[in-house]
């Protein structure tokens, strides 16, 4: 490599970072520099579309627990005012007893 870097006229040995030191043309250089961009630009797309994919993916798993959550609220729900209204029948019927109590008294 030294000896023919010295022949086509170069003194500096090649650098990965400057392609133009290398002997390549300028054109050729932005070429590889769009298609690195364009590379690092799909990648953040495919990782912005990933990160969108599972916070989807929470999201549902998140409304079917809430659904869960609504189902067992709506049971406790139902239970409560059955117990309430057992409750209920109870007092009536030991109104209903007070009262005849009082009648048999009377």
């Amino acid at each position: 490599g030294g000896v023919r870097a010295a022949a086509s006229g170069r003194t500096s040995a090649f650098c990965f970072c400057d392609p133009s030191a290398a002997g390549y043309p300028a054109a050729l250089a932005t070429s590889f520099q769009k298609r690195y961009r364009d590379f690092q630009e799909e990648e953040e797309e495919e990782h912005i579309q990933e990160v969108a994919e599972e916070a989807q993916a929470t999201s549902k798993m998140s409304e079917a627990e809430l659904r869960q959550i609504i189902e067992k609220t709506n049971a406790a729900a139902a239970e409560a005012l059955s117990a309430a209204q057992v409750a209920l029948w109870a007092e009536v019927i030991a109104a209903m007893g007070t009262v005849a109590s009082v009648l048999a008294a009377w």
